[in-house]
């Protein structure tokens, strides 16, 4: 027997106990990085959060969430349905140093639009925030005038807290 996430996820939503409570992809690591695109584990959660009437939110970097558009749409009949966009910045030199090996903005934004336009609720994730390097109100400014744009319906912001291990990993990045 195969053993993957979505495996897992199938016993978990099977139990007699689960109470259908929403359910957020994308919080500690981003379900759409380059291997989605072949293992397509996101995009098979999807499906049976759905069958399972789950509702469920997804937070994500990654423009290839728009492959996942029918499956989105067919869940968002059954169940509550929200992907958040995450865009903490638009300028191109904060974004190359801080997300290096993401999509551009511009590109999450496209996505952004084509998901509206494909009928499902999305929005921005103003996040992280990175104090003295993205926290300007000019540069917030900016991100909420191109999410509205975009047609995001909501929009969340949190500040960057960075952990004992991740907080030197970074650090030593930006240097």
């Amino acid at each position: 027997v195969k053993v993957n996430i979505a495996h897992v996820l199938a016993l978990e939503l099977s139990r007699p106990s689960w109470a259908r409570e929403e359910v957020v992809i994308g919080a500690a690591t981003d379900p759409y990085q380059p291997a989605e695109g072949r293992y397509r584990l996101t995009r098979a959660c999807i499906r049976l959060l759905a069958a399972h009437g789950t509702p469920f939110g997804i937070i994500t970097r990654g423009p290839l969430i728009v492959r996942d558009l029918d499956v989105l749409q067919e869940a968002a009949r059954r169940v509550q349905v929200s992907v958040n966009i995450s865009i903490p910045s638009l300028d191109e030199r904060v974004w190359r140093t801080t997300e290096p090996g993401t999509a551009s903005p511009r590109q999450r934004l496209r996505a952004l639009t084509l998901l509206r336009d494909g009928g499902i609720r999305v929005g921005v994730a103003l996040a992280p925030i990175l104090p003295g390097i993205s926290d300007s109100p000019d540069s917030m400014a900016a991100v909420v005038r191109a999410a509205r744009e975009a047609g995001a319906t909501f929009l969340w912001s949190e500040l960057l807290h960075l952990r004992p291990g991740t907080r030197e990993h970074f650090l030593a990045q930006l240097a």
